[in-house]
This record gives C-alpha cells, sequence and structure tokens, in this order.
C-alpha cells in the first residue's frame, strides 16, 4: 500500500503544498495553485476556496496517469464542490461519486477515454455549464434533458451520431456546441432552445439545414462550417442578430445577395468553398473586422468591399486573382493581408501605404 506525506489546510488532508498565486482560472474566486506532495496521487494543479465558509469549492485535476480510485477519493472528500476539471486521459467512466456533488454549477470532463455518459447526469441539477468535449462519447442519455438550469453545453469533439430529443427540454440554454462529432441531422426538439446565442454545429456531416434554425432570432454566433453543405438557406439573412457567421469547408457554390443584410456582423469565414465571384452586397457588412473569403475560385474582388474600413484581418489566400484594387489601400485599419497563392505576380506599392499593416503574406 502506497503511503505519502499530507498536510492539513482548510480542514482537508490535500497532500500537497498550496501556494496563494494571481490567476484567473476560476474567474474572481481566490485562486490556489497547488504543488502536489507525491506527485502519483493527486496531481492537483489549482484549487479555489471560498473564504466565508473556508471549504474547497472547485478542484483541476490535469494528469494521464491519475488512479481513478484516487480521484474517486478526492471527490468524497470534498462533497460541497461548485466547479471541477476532470483531464484525465486514463479516465474510462464517470466516477461514480460525481452523482454525490449535488451543490455542482460547473462539470469539465475531457480528454478522456469516457465513451459513456450515465443516466445520473440528470441529477445533478444546479449545473449551469457542463462540458464533456473531446472524449470518446457516442451517445447521450434522455437525462441529459433534466438539466434544466444548463445555460451552457460542450459536447464537441466526441463519436455522437445522433441526439436525444430531450435536450430541448433545457430551456435556458444560451450555448450549445456539437461540433466535431458524426451528426448528419439536426433534432427538431433544438428549435424549442428559443435562448440560444450560440450555436456550433461544425465538423459534422450535415447536408442540409433545417429551416427552423432562422426562428433562433437571438443567435449571435452560428457555425455550420466543416460540413457538406452545398446550399446557403434564405432564413440566415433573417438572423439580424449574427455577429459572427462560419460557412467554410463546405460545398457552396454562390453566395447569396441577403449576405449584406447582416448588418450586425463582425466575422464571416468563407474559406475552402466554391465560389466564383461575390456579391456587392457584401459592401453593406461594415461593421465586419474579419473576413476570409480564401481558397475558393474568385477571380475579382467587389468593388463594395472598399466600404468596409473596419477590417483588421482580409485574407483573400488561395484564388485567381491577378491584381489586387486601388481601393485596397483604403482598408487603413488592417492589420493582417493574406494574398498568396493566387495569380498576382508582383506586389502593388499600394500595399505599402497601409501603416498599420503588421503581417502580409504574398
Amino acid at each position: 500500500m502506497e503511503t505519502i506525506g499530507t498536510i492539513e489546510w482548510l480542514g482537508k488532508e490535500l497532500g500537497c503544498t498550496p501556494e496563494q498565486v494571481d490567476m484567473g482560472f476560476w474567474g474572481d474566486e481566490e485562486a490556489i495553485s497547488v504543488e502536489a506532495f507525491n506527485a502519483r496521487l493527486y496531481h492537483i494543479e489549482n484549487i479555489y476556496y471560498s473564504i466565508e465558509s473556508n471549504k474547497i469549492k472547485g478542484i483541476l485535476i490535469s494528469v494521464n496517469n491519475s488512479s481513478p480510485t484516487v480521484i474517486e477519493k478526492l471527490i468524497k472528500e470534498n462533497k460541497d464542490l461548485e466547479n471541477l476539471c476532470l483531464w484525465v486521459e486514463s479516465l474510462s467512466t464517470m466516477p461514480d461519486a460525481l452523482q454525490k456533488l449535488t451543490r455542482l454549477s460547473s462539470l469539465d470532463i475531457r480528454w478522456t477515454n469516457i465513451k459513456e455518459l450515465p443516466e445520473w447526469i440528470g441529477r445533478l441539477g444546479r449545473l449551469t455549464s457542463l462540458s464533456i468535449c473531446s472524449n470518446r462519447i457516442r451517445e447521450l442519455p434522455d437525462s441529459i434533458g433534466d438539466l434544466a438550469g444548463l445555460a451552457s453545453l460542450d459536447i464537441s469533439y466526441n463519436k455522437i451520431t445522433e441526439l436525444p430529443d430531450s435536450i430541448g427540454n433545457i430551456a435556458g440554454l444560451t450555448k450549445l456546441d456539437m461540433g466535431g462529432n458524426q451528426i448528419a441531422t439536426i433534432p427538431d426538439s433544438i428549435r424549442s432552445l428559443a435562448n440560444l446565442t450560440t450555436l456550433d454545429i461544425g465538423y459534422n456531416r450535415i447536408t442540409e439545414l433545417p429551416d427552423w434554425i432562422g426562428k433562433l432570432a437571438n443567435l449571435t454566433t452560428l457555425d455550420i462550417g466543416y460540413n457538406q453543405i452545398a446550399e446557403l438557406p434564405d432564413w440566415i439573412g433573417k438572423l439580424a442578430n449574427l455577429t459572427t457567421l462560419d460557412i467554410g469547408y463546405n460545398r457552396i457554390t454562390e453566395l447569396p445577395d441577403w449576405i449584406g443584410k447582416l448588418a450586425n456582423l463582425t466575422k464571416l469565414f468563407m474559406s475552402m468553398n466554391k465560389f466564383t465571384e461575390l456579391p456587392e452586397s457584401i459592401g453593406n457588412l461594415t461593421g465586419l473586422t474579419s473576413l476570409d473569403i480564401s481558397r475558393n475560385g474568385i477571380r475579382v474582388l467587389p468593388d463594395s468591399i472598399e466600404n468596409l474600413t473596419g477590417l483588421t484581418t482580409l485574407d483573400i489566400s488561395g484564388n485567381q486573382i491577378a491584381e489586387l484594387p486601388e481601393w485596397i489601400e483604403s482598408l487603413t485599419r488592417l492589420k493582417t493581408l493574406d494574398i498568396s497563392e493566387n495569380l498576382i505576380t508582383k506586389s502593388p506599392d499600394r500595399i505599402g501605404k497601409l501603416a498599420n499593416l503588421t503581417t502580409l503574406d504574398n
């Protein structure tokens, strides 16, 4: 049996030596960085505690070979935890002790070998944030819909092929990230999530977007990149609150005129599609700070881009552009400009007038 030396701090045997540092991992709470007394036992990277209650409120464990038994023990000894991060590659199942942490508001489990989310996850009724990204999970239990208090759900980069309809019961959800899975169809129940501001369905197998997404009027970020979408539906033009739109790495051949109606856009990513031209209406997006139209088949830039004077990043690389227009010098706020892999044989002198330019790829 392995024995360790421990110290007692705040009434807890941590097996480590605490040293207070200035870090913001847990937001504005009091943060503590700890160096493990026995590195093979706890591997606690940092914790935070409540000064008023003198109790540990959050723990981050990040290591490849921490024993599941030890993790169970640590959880059982800290039943008042409100925030827990387990970034432990050796984990293959969710620790059963987690279901006893009834005060948890934030749970982050990533980079593990976990393949299944247990039904009891629905009992953690105080959760407001759940991240189970970058695991090997293939499906979600119906009980996920019992987490009525969730505001943020990140299930990205797993092996999920479909979502349970019960996910539509989480009415307060504002952020849903299901990118990086194997999802081909978005369940209709998500139409009930009227409070969504961020929806990420990128890196999946989606060929067509359901019309009801256009009714999620509070969306500010929509990521549909890295799918198999061939046509943009008109309803995207009705999402007036969008500030970020990513349609990159699809099979889209035409950018509709309605793109100019998205007046609040600040970031637009359209890389790696099949565009040969852009509509003049793109010049109506005067709030844009970042525009990526790289790796398409564009030959000529519309003159209306001259109006996008707020741009700080412009990527037109990997197209068939032979000459930069004279108006490029009017984009005086540009800091990053990529014109590489085009048919441009000589960098025009007018680029030298971009006084704020710090990065130029040509």
